[in-house]
């Protein structure tokens, strides 16, 4: 075989590798799934903290951590065990199951060492610091115990986001905490979901400033206590006790209100530029905080003390899509697919009808079959009917409001 005709046949080979590579290539290309990113990197594509991470760092605007010392604090701890240890009678009640702990000294306990970050915690995943101050937060040294005097015999304290209805908290709570008789605190009560008219405000519930050590009845009154008022259909809402300790007599003229105060505009609150404004005689020490929502012992708050009509919101749903109705639908039982397309109300109409038909004004409802789904159907019944037969009888799907109440079939009768 000659050289050309050898060079010739490599470079048709080469060529023909080649074109193959880029088929190849091309193909490849085609069967490669777009890749898009995920949840967490939207996310994080969308956290704005993220490009200057400094710039939103979060800040502690709270009492300092009192600074003790470590080997003061394991040395005592390495007491208590071995003072522990050497207790043969605690030993002798543990062993037999029979050793009582005494919770109300736990919970001092807890209070004073990791009670206040669990609590800080607490308050950041419900939103509190972030809707009250921003970017700043701060932990809280000094335990609030707040409780409502709902009646003689019934007490409901308020812990950390347990609910609490308004009737429940009617009256100004009793709040107690540690304090030396020389310092002077404030305490303020908010509701950063209330507010019917701005988003970003608040509506002030309570105000009591130039609070002399731990007796708040003697304090400055600067906005009078109002129960709690969420509206209806709006879910829980957050009321918020944030406790400040004061540097010095603070003047709050400026922000005193009527006494009674029954204006809810004038009790429009922004916790954020109220701290702004006194940041440097307040200091944030302590919070507590519940959540409620409507109910019906508002209704006559609304009208007969604030002289307004009661709000009320609806969720508005959005439509459900329906496809184009089909003459010939595929595959779909035709009763079913002619009730979608119906109008609700029409429906409900029928089954109405249906439902005023069996029963007599005077007189008590049919009884009901004892097993209505295993009652035989004619034999040339067609399938269909069969099954809105059976639906009709146990009272399920549109058929439900055919029964009132307990008068209707049992849950292990309904077996079609």
């Amino acid at each position: 075989m000659s050289t050309a005709l050898i060079t010739r046949l490599a470079s048709w080979n080469l060529g023909y590798s080649y074109q193959l590579q880029q088929l190849r290539m091309v193909h490849i290309k085609k069967i490669v799934p777009q890749l898009f990113p995920s949840l967490e990197e939207r996310l994080r594509a969308m956290d704005k903290t993220l490009k200057d991470p400094e710039l939103y760092k979060p800040v502690n605007i709270g009492l300092p951590q009192p600074k003790l010392s470590r080997r003061e604090e394991v040395r005592k701890r390495m007491e208590h065990q071995k003072k522990m240890k050497e207790n043969k009678e605690l030993e002798k009640l543990s062993r037999k199951r029979l050793l009582n702990i005494p919770m109300e000294e736990v919970e001092a306990t807890w209070e004073v060492t990791s009670g206040p970050h669990h609590l800080c915690n607490l308050a950041e995943h419900y939103g509190i610091f972030k809707d009250l101050f921003g970017l700043a937060y701060f932990v809280p040294r000094v335990p609030l115990k707040i409780s409502f005097d709902y009646d003689e015999e019934m007490v409901t304290p308020v812990y950390a986001g347990n609910f609490i209805k308004p009737r429940e908290a009617q009256l100004p709570p009793e709040v107690n905490y540690n304090s030396n008789e020389d310092t002077l605190w404030t305490l303020v009560l908010t509701n950063p979901d209330g507010h019917l008219v701005d988003n970003e405000a608040e509506y002030l519930h309570w105000f009591i400033g130039n609070i002399p050590g731990n007796k708040v009845s003697e304090g400055e009154v600067v906005c009078d206590y109002l129960r709690p008022l969420p509206p209806r259909g709006t879910g829980y809402h957050r009321f918020v006790f944030i406790l400040y300790k004061q540097e010095k007599h603070v003047d709050f003229s400026s922000l005193k209100r009527d006494l009674p105060c029954h204006s809810l505009e004038q009790r429009t609150f922004k916790t954020y530029d109220f701290y702004r404004d006194f940041q440097d005689e307040l200091t944030p020490a302590g919070i507590a905080f519940f959540q409620s929502d409507w109910d019906s012992s508002l209704k006559e708050f609304f009208h007969g003390t604030l002289k307004m009509r009661e709000p009320s919101f609806e969720f508005e749903f959005p439509e459900p899509y329906l496809a184009p109705q089909k003459f010939f639908p595929k595959k779909r039982f035709f009763q079913m697919y002619l009730d979608m397309h119906r109008d609700p109300k029409e429906i409900q109409k029928e089954i109405l009808l249906k439902r005023l038909k069996k029963i007599h004004p005077f007189q008590k409802e049919p009884e009901l079959l004892p097993f209505p789904a295993a009652v035989p159907l004619p034999v040339d019944m067609p399938r269909w009917m069969k099954i809105e037969a059976r639906k009709e009888r146990v009272g399920i799907g549109k058929y439900r409001n055919l029964f009132r109440g307990n008068h209707r079939p049992r849950d292990e009768d309904r077996t079609l």
